[in-house]
């Protein structure tokens, strides 16, 4: 057996485990700036992007891949209006409960990543077009995008509370 290394599917990989490594403050309930909302989204999109971009993709995968995205954006956004913040507004920063709704997320973005990367490496690297696992990394990086834009909006209207940010 032949493995053929490809150089986009490892920095694929370590894109993913960054936007799972950033999703650990969430899970243990400390405060943290505002900005840091953003940026297991920004990783995880930028990963699921990839994903689309190493497939000969037929325009039947783009549109699942912009409706999956849609749709986890859309849960996103109703899992981000049900979490509970308090918010410092004086130094920006922002704490949420305890919740592994993000890690979950992002630990199957990194999934999705290690089946897609896996077929690359071994030369396999065609999935059938209902079971790409870019599908599947959009849907997920979609919910993370939609939680964290609308837990920022209420962020910003939320009444000020004291956090000691470390």
């Amino acid at each position: 057996m032949i493995f053929t290394f490809n150089l986009a599917a490892l920095l694929n990989v370590l894109l993913a485990v960054a936007g799972l490594w950033a999703t650990l403050p969430e899970t243990r309930g400390k405060p943290v700036k505002l900005w840091r909302l953003g940026v297991p989204p920004i990783f995880c999109t930028v990963t699921a992007i990839v994903m689309l971009a190493n497939t000969p993709t037929p325009h039947l995968l783009e549109f699942m891949w912009i409706g999956a995205a849609l749709a986890g954006a859309v849960v996103g956004m109703v899992a981000g209006s049900r979490v509970h913040l308090e918010v410092d507004q004086m130094w920006g920063a922002i704490r949420l409960r305890r919740s592994y709704a993000g890690l979950a997320s992002a630990i199957g973005v990194l999934l999705m990543v290690f089946a897609d990367s896996i077929a690359l490496w071994m030369g396999i690297g065609l999935w059938p077009p209902g079971h790409d696992p870019a599908i599947g990394a959009a849907l997920l990086s979609g919910f993370l995008d939609g939680r964290a834009w609308r837990i920022a909006a209420r962020a910003v209207r939320s009444p000020h509370a004291e956090l000691h940010v470390d």
